[in-house]
Formats: structure tokens, sequence, C-alpha cells
């Protein structure tokens, strides 16, 4: 039973603190300058957005949100089970679990990221800085359950990220009475675009239009929850066809020039293209742009479409002439719509009167994988403090 610790120690603190504490702030943006600068972050953009997104200006202005007439302090201890596939994800949460006021036990994957080292590095470099708060981190990587099922007896809330399995798995470890558990179960994300609005962009817009939809999908291989696997085109047929053109062949180009194919990605997209081929007589016309990008065709979007996935530049298309066209499919599953050429004004109006079970957050393309203390439909900055009621 081998455990290492990757930040902090065994001696973990549960008591908690008040949201957005002056000692968190400060830790924070120590943080955000150590990431900021040090040499291995300069080509990771994904580290890079977390040291924007963690300033003490950005965490004070959120932090408005939070601090009014109610009394709120953290829940405690918190353990974090984070995602095996999107390496950063476990600064994410333990942010949030940090600014609500709580300390936190970080498991993180068994599979040696290199991004998973270098935050580590500078986490424990800002820590060296920030004592006070020494006893509130410790980021943890193990393969025996024997530590889940201790860090669950001794925690006050779980923030569990992974697929349904895990979180069924998880569910049966005993925790203590009053724990609360936050589960990001699997979900699914999609993308609608307006086409008119695509043939009336320049040729620079275009380029920054696909280049942040090569941020949304290619960053993380389609491996995070809030990437799109399916494109919504809404439009006339001949709208949509020169769109469709103008876009993909605009996406070539980026992915051509940014996107490294080594050869286990090659030889897992033609395994995954054969077994989505085999699995599924409901696909479509297949698109190919050499071995960058794959286009399925649905003519109908088959029911179960949230358990037909793409990686490594696999997407599935379909064509719509009315947005109440995407009730056929829509399911509880459904976490990210992202979108191009349509007013917020539009889509709160289609949500409202639908009332989706599924469709928890709405932003632009580019913003999929934005933070916000708003994640899956919970908020986060209540769920993981106690709101303490006195008259």
């Amino acid at each position: 039973m081998n455990i290492k610790y990757l930040v902090g120690n065994e001696k973990i603190s549960n008591k908690p603190s008040i949201p957005f504490g002056s000692n968190e702030l400060k830790f924070l943006n120590d943080l955000s300058i150590i990431l900021k600068s040090d040499k291995y972050t300069k080509d990771k953009s994904d580290i890079l957005s977390f040291s924007f997104w963690c300033r003490k200006k950005n965490l004070i202005k959120l932090g408005n949100d939070i601090i009014n007439k109610n009394l709120r302090v953290g829940v405690g201890l918190i353990f974090h089970i984070t995602p095996s596939n999107v390496p950063t994800n476990f600064l994410f949460s333990l942010i949030l679990g940090l600014i609500t006021g709580n300390s936190n036990i970080i498991k993180v994957p068994q599979r040696k990221f290199s991004e998973i080292n270098i935050i580590c590095n500078c986490l424990n470099k800002a820590l060296r800085k920030n004592k006070k708060i020494q006893n509130r981190i410790a980021v943890v990587r193990y393969d025996d359950d024997f530590f889940t099922k201790k860090f669950s007896s001794i925690c006050d809330a779980r923030m569990i990220w992974g697929g349904d399995n895990t979180i069924q798995n998880l569910r049966k470890i005993e925790t203590k009475p009053r724990n609360r558990d936050i589960n990001f179960a699997d979900r699914y994300s999609f993308v609608i675009i307006k086409a008119d609005q695509i043939l009336k962009l320049s040729q620079n817009k275009l380029v920054n239009l696909t280049n942040s939809f090569f941020n949304d999908t290619y960053k993380f291989d389609q491996n995070a929850c809030t990437s799109p696997h399916l494109i919504t085109w809404y439009g006339n047929r001949n709208n949509v066809s020169l769109a469709k053109k103008k876009f993909w062949n605009s996406l070539y180009e980026i992915v051509k020039k940014k996107y490294k194919i080594t050869n286990f990605i090659a030889n897992d997209k033609l395994n995954e293209l054969y077994k989505l081929s085999i699995n599924n007589g409901k696909l479509g016309k297949l698109i190919s742009h050499e071995n960058m990008i794959y286009r399925f065709q649905f003519d109908n979007v088959p029911l179960d479409n949230d358990k037909i996935r793409g990686k490594w530049g696999i997407f599935f298309e379909t064509e719509i002439k009315s947005l109440s066209m995407i009730n056929n499919f829509i399911n509880e599953k459904y976490q990210t719509l992202t979108y191009f050429g349509f007013s917020k004004k539009v889509l709160e109006n289609l949500v409202l009167k639908n009332k989706y079970r599924g469709i928890d957050r709405i932003v632009p393309i580019g913003s999929s994988m934005s933070l916000s203390l708003i994640w899956d439909g919970y908020d986060i900055k209540n769920f993981l403090t106690r709101n303490i009621e006195i008259k």
C-alpha cells in the first residue's frame, strides 16, 4: 500500500475557513504569478488559463457574489477524486475547494502527465511563501482503494470527477453521516452553428473562430466533458453546405499546424473509426480531411447519440432548420452547449420554453473550458460552504 504525496503531507487540517479569505487569495495570487513565469508552462495554454483565472483581482470579483449578509464558512475537509484523462482538472478542483474555505486532499491520476508535475512544482513553490495554508493542501497519487476508503471516512465532502461506474463504486464506500458528495458524472456536449453567420465572416474572423473550436476540442483530444462531439448546423441546405466547407477547411489548416498526431493517436484513431463503423449502423457518410478530421454525417440523430463519442478529431454532424429540432435528441446526459451566430436571448428563450433535463452550460465557441463557480448545474460556492443562520 504505497502513497506518494506530491504536495503536502498526511498532516492535513479539517478546520474550515471563510470563503475567499485573505490567506487563500494571497496564496492563489502567488500561484498565478509562479505558473505564469515558470519556464515549463510557456506552451501549456491550459495551465496559463489557470494562472489568469486565479489572479487576486479576478477572485475578489468572484467573491463579491458570496460575501453578503449571510455568514458562510467552508464545510471542512474535501476529498477530490479527479479524472484520469484530463491532467489539469485537479488544479481547478483544488481552487474551488480552497476559495470556498476548505482544506483539500486531491487524488491525481496514476498516469504521470507532465502537466501534473509542472503544477505540483508550482504549488510547492507557492506554499513555501504561504505557510499559513500549508496544512490545507495535499496532492496524492496511489493505486490502492485502501486510501480512497481512508480519505472518504474523514472528509466532510467529496468532489468526484469520473464516469458513471466510478461514481457508483464510490457511493458504496462509508462516509461521515453529514458528508456531501458532488458528482461530476459522464456528460455529453455539442455545438450549434448558424450557417449564414459563418458565410458573413472575414477570413481573419473565421480563423479566430476555428482556432477557438480547436481549443474546445483538440486540446484534450475531446476527452473533456465540455468538448463537443455533435456539430449541429442551423440553416437552409445551401447555406449549410457552403458554411461547412468554409469552416472545416479553415479548421483543417489549424490542425495541420498545431496538432501533433503520434503513432499512438494514429493507430487508436483508426481503431476507433473501425469500431464506430461496425457497432453503429446508424452512422451516415464519412468525410475525411487526411488524418486530421473525420466527420460522420447523421441524417437523423440517434436517440442514444450521447453514447457515440469522438476522439482525436472525429466528429458527428447533423443539420436542423429550426432550433426546436434539437428537442428530438437532448437528454439528461447533455452538459455544455457551445454556439456561434445566435444571441443569448434566443438561446435563453429556447431553454425556458423547453425546460430540458439536460444542458447545464451555454457558452460561445472557445469558452467551453472556461472556469466558473457554476459547473454541471451545481452552484459550487453554496455547495461547498455552510450557511450559518443568525437572527
